[in-house]
Order: structure tokens, then sequence, then C-alpha cells
């Protein structure tokens, strides 16, 4: 990715990486995609030269005379067969850079989801230390606050009547409404 780790990294940056991958992901399948429509042309134009090849190998094979035809029907033949090995090797070479482009795109995809995952994991262990976090503050403060409304009540006895005809109840612990 880049120098930073990606613990790191803060959300936006991450965002921007992944779409930056996303982005090349489609590229290469853009890539694959016209590699495959020339391949298919060129295909094409295979079996058109096949077709030709085979008409001119009939009509060549239907002349009677020897001597010079014979031997420009070996010269076309052999014209043929040199542009049927250029086009064979032409598509292995096709081939080639379509399995490639095919493998390079399934590499960044796998590393691009290896990275998903660990920022998920990540966020989900920051989020767990920062509840934790949280909820320890939040006990904490009601404790605070359960201790100062006990200072209170001790300091003020008569309000204990006044809670006693309401249904709130203090207790060393917990200040709830009664039957909760």
């Amino acid at each position: 990715m880049n120098d930073k780790p990606h613990r790191s990294m803060g959300k936006a940056e991450l965002l921007v990486l992944l779409g930056e991958r996303d982005a090349r992901i489609d590229t290469l399948e853009k890539t694959v995609s016209d590699i495959r429509e020339r391949n298919a042309e060129l295909q094409e134009e295979i079996r058109e030269l096949q077709a030709k090849k085979q008409e001119s190998e009939r009509s060549l094979a239907s002349f009677e005379t020897a001597g010079s035809i014979a031997e420009a029907s070996i010269q076309v033949s052999n014209v043929f067969l040199a542009a049927q090995n250029s086009a064979d090797k032409y598509l292995e070479g096709i081939r080639e850079m379509e399995k490639n482009a095919r493998d390079e795109s399934e590499r960044i995809i796998m590393h691009a989801q290896e990275d998903a995952n660990a920022l998920i994991v990540s966020a989900q262990r920051d989020c767990s230390e920062r509840e934790a976090r949280e909820k320890q503050y939040i006990d904490s403060l009601w404790s605070e606050m359960q201790e100062k409304l006990l200072q209170f009540y001790d300091k003020y006895s008569e309000l204990g009547e006044l809670f006693a005809k309401t249904k709130f109840r203090l207790s060393s612990g917990t200040t709830t409404p009664d039957g909760e």
C-alpha cells in the first residue's frame, strides 16, 4: 500500500486506498475485456484466412497443369503456412497476456480483500476498546453521582421523608424507581 502502517491511517485514507484498488481492478478488468475482444477479432481473421487458404488450395488442386502452376501452388501454400504460424504465435502471446492480466487482477483482489479484512478486525478491536473505556468512564461517573447523592441524603435527612413518599429509593449501590 503506502509507507504508513494501516493502523495509523485514518478511515478517509483507507477508503481512498480501497477506492484506488477498485479503480485499478476496474482498469485490469477493462484490459482483460479489451484483450478478449481483440482475441475474438483475430480468431475471426484467422478463420477467414484459413477459409481463403482452403479455397486457394482447392482451386490450385483443380489445375491439371504441372510446372509453374505447381511451383506457384507450393509457394502459396508456404506463404499460408507461414501466415498460419505467425497467427498461432500471435494468439499464443495474446493468451499469455490475458492469463497474466487475469492472474494480476486476482492477486490484487485477494490483497484488497486481505487489507479490508484487516481493517475490519482493527476497527472492531478499536470499537471494543473504546466501548470498554466509555463504559468504565460512565460507571465511574455513576458511582461518583451515587456517592454525592448519598452524602446529600445523609446531610439533609429530612429529605428522606420526602423520598419515602416518592417512588425513588436510595440504597448503597443504586438509585432506582420502585419496582425496577
